[in-house]
């Protein structure tokens, strides 16, 4: 007994070959349809879908998405506004030509310093006090023209004027102030310079040496004065016997 909702079921073999050669060619004729239809898929650029050519109306799936081609069009540029500031102008770096003439001018008439060929030195002005005596070291314009001198005098002891030095410079007080002061022709500046006795110090540590002067150096110059000065000093340089005091204008001129 066969249910109606199958089909019958063949019971001869010729039956059964019939029966497979109707199926096979209807799943070549349904598998050419499904080819063509993906072949027209892809000539239009549509969605391919695919169905089960089993189970007919059966969707598989959908492979690429629809194209479309947009429209020609004319482009069409826009003049684009210039958004650049104006600058406003810059000052000139240069530099304005110099006038060295000028320059040399005012150059050549500043004061220059005291040289030592225009100077004389002197000690003047003797002042005892316990073991030491004061001096106002005199360095006099004796040159004909106006010249300036600032800071402290060099001072050392020696032999004669052309000797060797005996014990240590002079060395500076700096208590006093320091300014430039401008000599005239014929006027003077003056520096305090003590000298200590060197009978205070031990006699053989001192090493008491003969000295016939002082030799002075003016501020910023190479070359000495000569101050004479019969004494005796110390050759030991640890000794200091002499210090002395920044140039200031000298009272008496």
């Amino acid at each position: 007994m066969t249910s109606p909702d199958r089909p019958e079921i063949p019971t001869s073999t010729g039956a059964m070959l019939e029966r497979t050669r109707r199926r096979a060619e209807q799943m070549r004729r349904r598998r050419r349809a499904a080819l063509a239809a993906v072949a027209a898929v892809v000539a239009v650029g549509l969605p391919l879908v695919l169905i089960d050519t089993r189970h007919s109306g059966r969707v598989l799936r959908t492979v690429g998405e629809p194209t479309s081609v947009a429209p020609a069009t004319s482009a069409k540029t826009e003049p684009t506004p210039s958004t650049a500031r104006p600058q406003p102008a810059l000052p000139s770096t240069s530099r304005p030509s110099v006038d060295t003439t000028t320059i040399t001018t005012t150059a050549s008439s500043a004061v220059k310093d005291c040289s030592s060929g225009q100077l004389k030195a002197s000690l003047m002005n003797p002042n005892g006090a316990a073991g030491s005596v004061g001096y106002d070291l005199v360095l006099r314009n004796t040159g004909s023209v106006t010249c300036s001198l600032r800071g402290y005098p060099g001072v050392s002891y020696v032999t004669s004027a052309t000797g060797a030095t005996v014990g240590a410079p002079a060395q500076r007080d700096n208590l006093g102030t320091i300014n430039t002061i401008t000599l005239s022709p014929g006027h003077a500046a003056r520096a305090t310079l003590i000298e200590v006795n060197s009978l205070n110090y031990p006699p053989d540590t001192c090493r008491l040496t003969q000295v016939g002067g002082l030799r002075i150096y003016p501020p910023n110059q190479t070359v000495a004065l000569f101050v004479p000065q019969t004494a005796r000093a110390c050759a030991n340089p640890a000794d200091a016997i002499l210090s002395i005091g920044p140039l200031e204008a000298f009272p008496g001129g």
